[in-house]
């Protein structure tokens, strides 16, 4: 077994990975960890561009290898995988409140294979609430949000901006 390391939050996490796992794909055939970066494409969408004061704001988030290579990786869940950043108008972060994320466990590993897209879902749903990751955005501006794929903190989505009105 091979220890890996996820930091949710406050907590940091350990994950027991079988040895060599490559959920199928052979070794060779996979991404190194030097590849990852250039070989991973993560993209974000909100539902809206512009929402009212406390409304829910939805987004959808995007992770596709553009390798010729298989990728691999725990799916702990979509606010385990996926780190937020949300910045005002100035370019200021947003304060989230801290979410309540308990213990995380992995629900599988999951292997993408050349070219194939993976969403962060929730039960099924790839349209997953900003609340979720402790975010509300109640002052009128204009804000803009980006997922940060975790624990490989090198695969940072494109900059989604929405209005609040």
């Amino acid at each position: 077994m091979t220890v890996r390391w996820l930091t949710v939050g406050a907590a940091t996490l350990a994950m027991l990975v079988p040895s060599g796992a490559t959920g199928g794909a052979a070794p060779d055939l996979m991404l190194s960890p030097a590849q990852v970066p250039s070989a991973l494409h993560a993209a974000l969408t909100t539902d809206r561009s512009t929402y009212a004061p406390g409304d829910q704001v939805r987004l959808r988030i995007t992770l596709t290898n553009t390798s010729d290579r298989s990728f691999q990786f725990a799916r702990f869940g979509p606010y385990a995988n996926w780190k937020l950043i949300v910045t005002d108008a100035g370019g200021h972060a947003v304060d989230a409140a801290p979410a309540a994320v308990g213990v995380v466990a992995p629900h599988h590993l999951h292997t993408m294979g050349p070219g194939s897209e993976s969403f962060a879902d929730a039960q099924g749903n790839m349209w997953l609430p900003l609340a979720v990751w402790g975010y509300t955005l109640t002052a009128p501006g204009i804000y803009r949000i980006q997922a940060v794929f975790r624990p490989d903190e090198r695969i940072v989505s494109n900059s989604a901006p929405i209005t609040i009105r």
